[in-house]
């Protein structure tokens, strides 16, 4: 190529000079944005086509969804069944063995005043950050105790019987609409 037409030629035109242009590989570059362009154009208008017509059957479905109407009220009844003043007493919970096992800290020997507690002697006891004589750790639970003149706990209120108050289901349960088995044979 002419040293006066390289600044003013096409960098695929220099890539290509002396091969073979009608190849393919010339074309598919050379019309490369023009490609890239009219598929995007395609993807985004059927995008937008999709959300319209989506919009435009949910909003048929919640028109003629709105029939049901449940009313979750309670009568005077039922409230005063559900209510109990008494609470129940929680029973005393008895103390668990517990042993003192802090995170060592590494001092001279000279400045250790006890030593750490065995693993052995850890495996019937919790752990804790101090000694407290008990039965022995069964893995059990022990209940809530409630703290006098606190609300850290509150007495539990508990209903008469669950079974006397009536059922309400809330969900709707989803169905098919049209004949599910016309469906599948057609789908099959």
């Amino acid at each position: 190529m002419e040293p006066d037409k390289i600044l003013a030629a096409n960098i695929l035109d220099i890539i290509f000079e002396g091969k073979n242009k009608a190849y393919g590989a010339y074309e598919l570059r050379n019309n490369y944005v023009k490609r890239i362009s009219t598929s995007l154009g395609i993807t985004i208008i059927g995008i937008i086509i999709f959300i319209i017509a989506v919009s435009l059957k949910t909003g048929e479905d919640i028109k003629s969804d709105n029939k049901l109407e449940i009313d979750l009220s309670l009568s005077k009844k039922e409230i005063e069944k559900e209510i109990i003043p008494s609470s129940p007493k929680l029973p005393k919970a008895t103390p668990v063995k517990t042993l003192a096992f802090v995170p060592p800290i590494i001092v001279e020997d000279k400045f250790v005043l006890e030593p750490p507690v065995e693993i052995d002697k850890l495996a019937d006891s919790r752990i804790d950050i101090k000694n407290i004589e008990g039965n022995i750790d069964d893995g059990t639970i022990a209940p809530p105790q409630e703290i006098k003149n606190s609300k850290v706990i509150e007495s539990l209120k508990t209903s008469a019987s669950v079974e006397d108050l009536p059922f309400y289901k809330v969900e709707i349960d989803a169905k098919f609409k049209g004949d599910w088995g016309n469906y599948v044979k057609k789908e099959i």
